[in-house]
């Protein structure tokens, strides 16, 4: 991942946190010789890709503190300037007997948190006053700060970036999902679930994929996606060559969540949901008492009246006058009058207008109010 930053351009990336900057304020590169760590930097997947990318590396020697130190206190001047400032910081220590709980303090979340990391890195390659390394760096007057001699290297050939294929590159060092194409788009798979579970609500398409004829499929088949963890909004899969493939989603806070936030956030929604069930089962036996009681209660009713005339209602009479009653149900529900068949609307008249005078408006029949149109329908 930080091989394929570096080479990424920083302007849209510095973009999608709300600064602007320009291309020579953060430059993008690719080396051809990389310092890495013993742990991560000698995984199978870096050395693959510092393998197919043909550069080198140097490492740093095991249990030797001292060769190592630049790099680690250049991460804990970082820290500090940043990281230590945020509420809810560990400063790098252990809580204290009584202390409250640190992730209690955190108030930022990823997308609040990166601007004043960029703001940082900003200031340190642009403004920042550095000790020029070298006489000939001095004598050409190059400007103190870590972009001044970044570029005064390139222009005199000390150093260069190495030309390099985004797109492979991303193959290379994005992390690869497993994803199925479905008829609305490609859904990714849950990393962290053994099994085969889709990540709701990350669905992925273009308008490439759209005139394929790929989503018009009777079954789903799987692929791979590449994906960066901290940006959600696309993905590149292999169709036919690498396609980049965008987020689907009304809601635009998605979009600045990393993969592991959208992951605990859709696992809290599953226990959520899955202690809700208990809920559920409670609603319906509780629906279920509660018609028993009424269904006795109208029992009761009905034994009680037929006990007074003495007869029980024939299944015709059951059966009259539901037409009748529908359209009182109508009434009632609606509102709005319901005039029998025979009725038929007066014409208004029109009274005579004298000159000079206002004319007078006759209000208009409004129909049958709610008892007329109950009367009305009973007599039919």
């Amino acid at each position: 991942m930080a091989i394929l930053h570096a080479a990424e351009d920083k302007v849209a990336y510095c973009e999608r946190f709300g600064i602007k900057i320009q291309p020579g304020e953060w430059h993008a590169m690719t080396f051809r010789q990389f310092v890495m760590d013993n742990g991560e930097g000698k995984g199978q997947l870096a050395m693959r890709a510092l393998e197919e990318m043909e550069v080198g590396a140097s490492f740093g020697a095991a249990y030797d503190a001292i060769n190592k130190s630049p790099l680690e206190s250049r991460h804990a001047s970082t820290q500090t300037h940043v990281d230590h400032l945020m509420p809810g910081s560990t400063m790098g220590k252990r809580a204290a007997r009584g202390e409250p709980c640190r992730a209690s303090l955190a108030r930022l979340n990823f997308f609040e948190y990166m601007p004043r990391l960029i703001r940082h890195v900003l200031y340190h390659n642009n403004e920042e006053i550095i000790t020029l390394p070298t006489i000939e760096m001095r004598r050409d007057g190059v400007e103190p700060t870590r972009r001044g001699v970044v570029e005064w290297m390139v222009a005199n050939g000390y150093t260069t970036s190495a030309p390099t294929d985004l797109q492979a590159l991303r193959i290379r060092c994005l992390p690869r999902l497993q994803a199925c194409i479905q008829p609305d788009g490609i859904h990714l798979y849950d990393p962290t679930y053994s099994g085969k579970r889709i990540i709701r609500q990350l669905v992925y398409s273009s308008d490439w994929l759209q005139r394929s004829g790929s989503l018009a499929r009777s079954r789903r088949w799987t692929l791979e996606a590449h994906i960066n963890p901290s940006d959600l909004s696309r993905i590149w899969v292999n169709l036919g060559g690498l396609k980049c493939m965008s987020l689907k989603s009304p809601d635009p806070d998605l979009k600045e969540l990393t993969l592991m936030d959208w992951l605990t956030i859709s696992g809290d929604d599953r226990l959520r949901l899955f202690l809700d069930k208990a809920n559920k089962v409670q609603e319906g036996v509780d629906a279920v008492a509660s018609l028993k009681r009424v269904i006795k209660v109208a029992n009761k009713e009905r034994n009680a009246e037929i006990k007074a005339t003495g007869t029980k209602p024939t299944r015709s009479e059951l059966k009259r006058e539901r037409r009748s009653n529908t359209v009182l149900e109508r009434v009632a529900m609606t509102g709005i009058p319901t005039g029998s068949k025979h009725t038929r609307p007066h014409a208004e008249s029109h009274a005579k207008e004298d000159w000079g005078t206002e004319p007078t408006m006759q209000p208009a029949g409004l129909g049958l109010d709610l008892m007329q149109a109950i009367r009305a329908s009973r007599k039919q």
